[in-house]
């Protein structure tokens, strides 16, 4: 078995989502508004997956020693996509994240501060390919992290505050190819802003739902 999608069932516990550790064989693995409340004793065996390299944890509880674990560089040593959407990321765990080399990352409804997203920044910018962030970030924030994002082709923005250095700052990423800004609030017009990511080079799709 290579792939695995476990969404919505509530009777799963946190015991279950271990034992999925005895499953050498598996790549992706998604378990998914499934209510858990998972710690580190129930994710640390799935680090020891030779061959997982998409793991979405999104929609449930996922307490910060569980953040952690996956975040632990001795484990996991082929996870390139990680999706906590919904999850207890403090900025702790954020700094643990620096020890990851991920391609793409989901940190949409988990309260990630300004600190935190440029944590993340910093550490991935040569390698992070999509970023997910949204809900807790202020006005100025995404300008303060996204530069550092050099390589990245995807970028999801929810409920965030976004000021005209926040857009000018989005409209400098030399590889962005897609752009969703969904509920966000804008400190400039709708106009105003197509017309300023209309300056990215590469950019395929842009989703504005404001």
């Amino acid at each position: 078995l290579r792939e695995l999608t476990i969404s919505g069932c509530r009777k799963l516990t946190p015991a279950s989502v271990a034992r999925l550790g005895l499953l050498p064989s598996l790549e992706r693995l998604e378990i998914s508004e499934c209510g858990l409340s998972l710690d580190g004793a129930a994710v640390t065996p799935l680090l020891a997956l030779p061959q997982l390299s998409a793991l979405d944890l999104g929609g449930n509880e996922l307490r910060a020693d569980g953040v952690l674990a996956l975040c632990e560089p001795s484990g996991g040593a082929a996870l390139r996509k990680l999706r906590l959407c919904g999850s207890a990321v403090n900025e702790e765990c954020c700094l643990a994240l620096m020890g990851r080399s991920l391609e793409a990352l989901d940190l949409r409804m988990c309260g990630v501060t300004v600190e935190s997203a440029q944590c993340v920044a910093l550490a991935m910018g040569g390698t992070l390919l999509s970023l997910a962030l949204g809900d807790a970030l202020l006005e100025d924030a995404v300008s303060t992290c996204v530069p550092s994002l050099s390589a990245l082709r995807s970028l999801t923005l929810s409920a965030a505050t976004l000021s005209r250095a926040d857009v000018a700052a989005i409209a400098m990423l030399p590889a962005l190819t897609d752009l969703e800004l969904s509920s966000c609030r804008l400190c400039a017009c709708a106009c105003s802003l197509r017309r300023t990511l209309s300056a990215l080079p590469s950019l395929r799709s842009l989703c504005l739902d404001l």
